[in-house]
């Protein structure tokens, strides 16, 4: 880590932040982070770095860690984040969700029965099939028709709502 006073202070930040809001809902609510893993930049954020952060958050009462990353690997590949959440997921005791490319049930499933995550998160799916969990509950398991190439937010940086362009063409 290449700055260890920053890091000590952004985490008493956060532990201050935490304790905060857990004065405020009590137990009423859950709190959950979305925690970068990785930054894939030099002397960015690391895998071995996120552990000690979410160490830390587990220890100030967050109840559950939502895992992600910059950056897509490809595509093609689901679940572009699982190696960091498999690492998470040996290493805390909280509640681990994985976000990052995940479109088919069968993943998902898996994921979630083979105990690598407890949850999974999903978004961009939605902007083209908002009824894709309806389907899924009905017995249609057909993969989702996103494609993670992030067009759908070119809109919504234009200013123009963020809506799914290839179902629009």
């Amino acid at each position: 880590m290449a700055n260890m006073i920053t890091f000590s202070k952004t985490c008493n930040i956060l532990n201050q932040d935490i304790q905060a809001m857990r004065r405020t809902v009590v137990n009423k609510y859950p709190i959950l982070v979305k925690l970068n893993c990785q930054d894939y930049i030099e002397n960015g954020l690391n895998v071995d770095d996120s552990l000690q952060v979410a160490h830390r958050l587990a220890n100030a009462g967050v109840d559950a860690i939502e895992s992600s990353r910059t950056g897509i690997n490809s595509l093609e590949k689901e679940d572009y984040y699982r190696n960091e959440a498999r690492a998470f997921k040996r290493e805390i005791r909280i509640t681990l969700i994985l976000v990052g490319g995940i479109r088919s049930y069968e993943l998902a499933e898996k994921l979630v029965e083979n105990e690598e995550v407890d949850y999974i998160s999903m978004c961009r799916p939605f902007i083209m099939e908002p009824g894709l969990i309806n389907q899924w509950a009905s017995g249609d398991h057909s993969k989702a028709l996103c494609k993670p190439d992030n067009a759908c937010l070119k809109s919504g940086r234009k200013g123009t709502g963020v809506r799914c362009l290839v179902k629009s063409v």
